[in-house]
């Protein structure tokens, strides 16, 4: 079942998982956006259509939006820079344990993170009373060396 999406241009399949005719890619947002005169312009069931086609629900019963979605990673999900995905690759590697836990990889992330990005705020502090842009060894040096911390 196809629908086009209004756009000049431009036609999707409604479908899950169709791709869009116009840019051989996957569904994106940007073929459900309608201006007000074209959305006014469209007949009720195309109107309903639109408005549908564009909310963010997920058409697929697991919950999960299978068309356009991305898969987030488990840094992403804690909200950390460091990898946790590394940090899990490693102590698999360093034989420390035969198992891992999921908390610990995040946690020990997190505690790797922290005095890192102190260390960084201090020693761009440095550079910038340096009058420089950019972090040099000797930045570093003198935040580490002037933290009272």
């Amino acid at each position: 079942m196809k629908n086009s999406c209004k756009r000049p241009g431009c036609r999707f399949a409604v479908a899950t998982g169709m791709q869009c005719d116009n840019c051989k890619g996957w569904f994106h947002e940007a073929c459900t956006d309608l201006t007000s005169t074209a959305y006014n312009r469209l007949s009720k069931s195309d109107q309903k259509w639109a408005s549908v086609s564009s909310s963010r629900e997920s058409p697929n019963p697991s919950g999960r939006n299978l068309v356009g979605s991305k898969a987030k990673t488990r840094s992403a999900r804690a909200g950390l820079q460091f990898h946790v995905g590394r940090v899990h690759r490693l102590l698999r590697k360093g034989n420390y344990a035969e198992r891992v836990g999921a908390g610990a990889l995040v946690y020990l992330a997190a505690v790797l993170e922290y005095p890192a990005a102190e260390v960084l705020e201090l020693a761009g502090n440095a550079a910038r009373d340096n009058k420089k842009t950019r972090i040099i060894p000797r930045h570093l040096q003198l935040a580490i060396r002037n933290d009272e911390d």
